[in-house]
């Protein structure tokens, strides 16, 4: 039997998915984050692996034509990922890129545009013929702006403010502290345990807060909102004009109000496009080019019914 794998991996979680030519979802596995600059390249790729080997045990027969990966912060690692699996899983092609690939082929298939990724981390990807780049995203130490790691640190941050004195009053303290079940310093420990994902978790308070009419949690909404801006416009210099612009990521599904900050900011020449499928199914169209066969609708539609059912 001929199939295909397709894994699109961030920093919460590695979603992988085993299918045939005509878009029938043979397994899904669903596994923590794997981005290398998280959890180092070695348990990266013990990840990548673990998700393949789920997807194809119990199957017997199989030819595996393509596995196209998505891969946040690849482009730090070169081609060390490909031989890893390559090393360990045969197939007739295997591509993996970083991951703003996928969430472009996903809305406009194999073709030139970008897309702006805001959940975990974020960053704008832009693909031009067979090259490819980011503006922002250099990993959560250096700028994950406006990601939803930033926001809930920015919120941690109100609240400390705060406590020390520093800064105003928030709805933040109060917000923060339910989610917690105790005060943030009593929880401090916990916080920096969880690390970067944890810490995301919190990044829903800024919204919920904004919309009660906190000027803390406004201001901090404003501010992430101008430098996803900053890597709109960077784009469209850089692209010398308008372009296709796809926006995915949790923070943007859940917060439509973020989406729309965004747009009305934008250069009236940008296309911006609210992704409607998982980046995954367009790691599935990105490993059908590479066997040489391209996705219609009737794929499309037979991959996502499969993807919410499995």
């Amino acid at each position: 039997m001929d199939c295909m794998i397709a894994f699109d991996v961030g920093g919460t979680k590695t979603d992988a998915v085993l299918f045939d030519s005509t878009g029938r979802v043979l397994r899904r596995s669903v596994t923590p984050g794997a981005n290398p600059l998280d959890v180092g390249f070695d348990e990266a790729c013990r990840r990548y692996l673990h998700a393949i080997h789920t997807l194809l045990k119990d199957f017997e027969n199989i030819h595996i034509l393509s596995i196209y990966g998505g891969i946040a912060c690849l482009e730090y690692f070169g081609n060390r990922v490909n031989e890893a699996i390559a090393a360990q899983v045969q197939a007739d092609h295997i591509r993996t890129e970083p991951d703003g690939n996928c969430l472009i082929s996903a809305m406009l298939g194999h073709t030139d545009g970008a897309c702006m990724i805001c959940g975990t981390g974020s960053s704008l990807c832009y693909r031009q013929g067979e090259s490819y780049g980011h503006i922002g995203g250099w990993g959560y130490l250096v700028d994950s702006c406006a990601s939803g790691f930033i926001l809930g640190k920015k919120a941690l941050l109100a609240v400390a403010r705060e406590q020390d004195g520093r800064g105003e009053k928030t709805l933040l303290t109060q917000l923060i502290a339910q989610q917690c079940g105790e005060s943030m310093e009593a929880h401090f420990e916990k916080i920096y345990a969880g690390g970067r994902p944890y810490i995301a978790s919190f990044a829903r308070l800024v919204f919920e807060a904004r919309r009660a009419g906190d000027r803390v949690a406004a201001q901090i909404f404003d501010e992430c909102v101008a430098d996803l801006n900053e890597l709109v416009w960077t784009a469209y210099r850089r692209f010398g004009g308008g372009y296709p612009l796809v926006l995915n990521g949790g923070i943007f599904q859940h917060f439509p109000e973020y989406v729309q900050a965004v747009k009305a900011h934008a250069p009236q020449q940008v296309q911006i496009i609210d992704s409607d499928a998982p980046p995954v199914y367009g790691g599935a169209v990105e490993a059908m080019y590479d066997a040489g066969m391209t996705c219609d609708a009737a794929f499309k539609q037979r991959f996502l019914e499969g993807y919410n059912q499995a």
